[in-house]
This record gives structure tokens, sequence and C-alpha cells, in this order.
């Protein structure tokens, strides 16, 4: 599995199930990237759902679990997650996507070739 400079950024509310199948389907991916920025403004008990499930899922520490104690919206959150990544490439992603094993990969190619 390869490493590369990209951001995965993915706003996330109340929807634990959800994000748990995105961020599984980037994790196993053929491209890794070096981040995946989930910014949740869920209430604190599903956070902590969210927390755990992300924990186990996470051998490699690539997640970024930011909770916000606010609803925002999903413009909002990605202008923050924007403002705190230092990637060269940034991807959004919706906490309802599931990624195909070789899209970032992909998408890395056609961005580095063109």
């Amino acid at each position: 599995m390869m490493n590369k400079q990209i951001t995965v950024g993915i706003p996330c509310s109340n929807r634990p199930g959800k994000i748990y199948e995105c961020v599984s389907s980037i994790l196993s991916g053929k491209i890794i990237p070096n981040e995946i920025f989930v910014l949740d403004s869920s209430s604190s008990n599903i956070f902590n759902d969210i927390k755990i499930q992300i924990d186990n899922l996470d051998i490699n520490n690539k997640v970024r679990l930011v909770h916000v104690n606010e609803q925002i919206s999903p413009s909002e959150a990605r202008k923050i997650i924007a403002e705190s990544t230092s990637s060269k490439y940034l991807l959004y992603l919706d906490d309802d996507m599931v990624v195909e094993n070789d899209s970032i990969e992909i998408m890395m190619k056609t961005i580095e070739n063109y």
C-alpha cells in the first residue's frame, strides 16, 4: 500500500455506522491517504460511539477525529478541514460514501499525469 500526500476530509453528524463504513473503505484501499480527517458535530454520546469504532479500525493512526460541540453545516466543516490540513491534495467525501478499492489510486494517477 502506498502512502500519498492526500487528506480525505469527511464531515460527519449523528451517523456512526455510516462513518465507520466510509473510513473502513478508505483504509482498505490500494492507496492509503496520509490523513483521514473526520470532523464530527454529533452529540457527545454518539461521538463517543464513533470514537470507539474508529479507534478499533485505525491501527495505523491515519484518522484524525475532531468533535465540535455545535451543529455545523457540511460546508462549514469542509472549511475547517481545509484550514487544518497541509496535504498537497484534499478529497472530500460525505460520511455515507463508500469508496472502491482503487478510487483514490485512480484519482491520484489522473492528477499526477496532468
